[in-house]
């Protein structure tokens, strides 16, 4: 299963794949950010225009205290602070 649209599309169904509220989870999933959208896919999806991509699992560790919040929505600062975080994991290695 693939998830298109804006981080917080993606959010809702990584937030629903942590809680097991959704079984269709893909295959090595990652988060990427491609063309001006963020997706959520599997890895072995072939890139596009990927300017950004981490894990699921790291994705899941930088929100997963928000989850519980059932009207949280990411604000364009997270998505900045997220955005920066990705970026710099990337330049990192």
């Amino acid at each position: 299963m693939r998830t298109k649209g804006t981080l917080n599309d993606v959010y809702q169904a990584a937030k629903e794949y942590y809680q097991g509220e959704n079984d269709g989870c893909p295959h090595n999933p990652v988060v990427r950010f491609e063309d001006g959208k963020w997706i959520l896919e599997s890895g072995m999806e072939p890139q596009q225009e990927t300017m950004l991509e981490c894990s699921l699992e790291d994705f899941h560790s930088w929100f997963y205290e928000t989850y519980k919040d059932t009207g949280y929505e990411i604000s364009e600062g997270d998505e900045a602070d997220f955005r920066e975080s990705i970026a710099g994991s990337i330049e990192d290695d």
